[in-house]
């Protein structure tokens, strides 16, 4: 018999009837969820021992061929295989946002295929703080840079041009406000990596905080801040790969 999955484990079938299945009974699964099978179709048997007629021995013969339903339920698979490629495709366009010219595009893609992967975290298990802590800490992380950015630039251009003393205490107050709001990201960078630890069971994204703070915090000595932040990066990337659970945590 030939169908369509329908998906939540229905098939219709070419008679007009619909059959359940379950997941196990695909014979060429290959690693893909639930929700990725939606519109597929499939060639199957038919199992009528239990009280409803179900579908078993399932083989795909051809998955959606809509694009957008195909990246849709890329975006929306919360398996960890999943979850683990659009950590490395928001790692890898975040280092090439330093690209001229295409660097805006791929850092923002990167930040939202990277979200995507917090989500289905988030949704595995059931602690929508990591997610919300994860937005927090980057948007505060971007104001404050900005601010302290502006601040920094400001003061030496005054110095050099023999600026009021007024004008000096404007820039050292904005200076001391984006060092606040650079201490709370920090809070929300501890919350988000604490819970991702805790929800993967992999301490490396935590040391990979710990080391990302040290670099910060040795940012202007030379070589050794961009050393420590390199290293914080790789030791992320090898926690994205380690990961092999997630928990549910409250």
């Amino acid at each position: 018999m030939r169908g369509v999955i329908l998906g939540s484990g229905i098939i219709s079938g070419d008679d007009g009837k619909r059959y359940q299945f379950h997941l196990q009974d695909i014979q060429n699964l290959e690693g893909r969820s639930e929700q990725s099978l939606e519109k597929c179709e499939v060639d199957f048997e038919i199992d009528e021992s239990g009280e409803k007629a179900s579908a078993k021995a399932i083989f795909i013969t051809k998955s959606s061929a809509n694009v957008v339903d195909s990246i849709t339920n890329s975006l929306n698979d919360n398996s960890i295989s999943s979850i683990k490629l659009k950590a490395y495709i928001g790692i890898i366009f975040s280092a090439l946002a330093f690209i001229p010219f295409l660097g805006w595009f791929f850092a923002i893609a990167g930040v939202v295929v990277y979200i995507f992967a917090l989500i289905g975290i988030s949704r595995e298990s059931g602690c929508k703080s990591i997610i919300f802590n994860f937005i927090i800490s980057a948007v505060l992380s971007f104001i404050s840079t900005i601010i302290i950015s502006f601040s920094t630039v400001s003061a030496v251009v005054g110095a050099l041009s023999n600026a009021d003393s007024g004008i000096f205490a404007g820039i050292g107050f904005a200076g001391i406000i984006g060092f606040i709001i650079a201490i709370s990201a920090l809070y929300f960078s501890y919350k988000y990596y604490s819970l991702l630890s805790e929800a993967t069971n992999e301490r490396l994204f935590f040391y990979a905080f710990i080391i990302s703070v040290i670099a910060t915090l040795t940012i202007f000595i030379p070589l050794l801040g961009i050393l420590l932040t390199i290293i914080s990066y790789i030791v992320q990337i090898v926690a994205w790969v380690k990961f092999k659970e997630i928990r549910k945590i409250n």
